[in-house]
């Protein structure tokens, strides 16, 4: 039986948050989906091989296409997830996503573990950057006037997730081909 992503949304507080035109922050959005999430993470980083998955895990494109629908970009289906993970002190320097064919289709950029501070930016890396603290659980979608928009992680600070130990892992969606 596969469950719908929005049974579970009765016990979770959700909030929605504009960042601009055409990008949001849904927080606690995978929460609902955080056990199958971890398990299909479990099912698909296999520290053996390095062979890539066959296809998205069910609960990936579940999330992906859920959150890019409650931003309004209800045709978005992403055909690839980047997957980090991050410990005390990494980050992300600022960087545009702008490798994919069809720049049109959203990013979603799932958080799970330990707290981040997500910088976003405008189109030009001199821009000022806004900051966004993200948990675990939440999950930014930026397409349209914002999907060319600049962004990255501050250094992560010291913290402990119960599910996800010292660690921050993000999911990012995005449609490649």
């Amino acid at each position: 039986m596969t469950m719908n992503l929005f049974d579970n949304l009765a016990d979770v507080e959700l909030r929605q948050e504009q960042l601009g035109p055409g990008a949001t922050v849904l927080r606690q959005f995978a929460v609902p989906e955080e056990t199958a999430l971890l398990s299909a993470l479990e099912d698909v980083i296999d520290p053996v091989s390095s062979l890539p998955w066959p296809q998205m895990p069910d609960a990936f494109l579940r999330l992906a296409t859920g959150a890019a629908a409650q931003a309004g970009f209800s045709e978005y289906v992403p055909d690839a997830c980047l997957i980090n993970r991050y410990e005390l002190g990494a980050r992300l320097s600022l960087h545009q996503d702008k490798n994919e064919q069809d720049i049109d289709q959203p990013i979603v950029s799932v958080s799970l573990g330990i707290p981040a501070v997500f910088l976003f930016g405008g189109l030009n890396r001199a821009d000022k950057a806004i900051r966004v603290k993200l948990t675990h659980g939440d999950v930014v979608i930026w397409g349209g006037p914002a999907r060319l928009r600049y962004h990255g992680v501050l250094p992560l600070k010291e913290g402990h997730h119960p599910l996800v130990g010292d660690y921050r892992i993000n999911l990012t969606f995005r449609k490649a081909a």
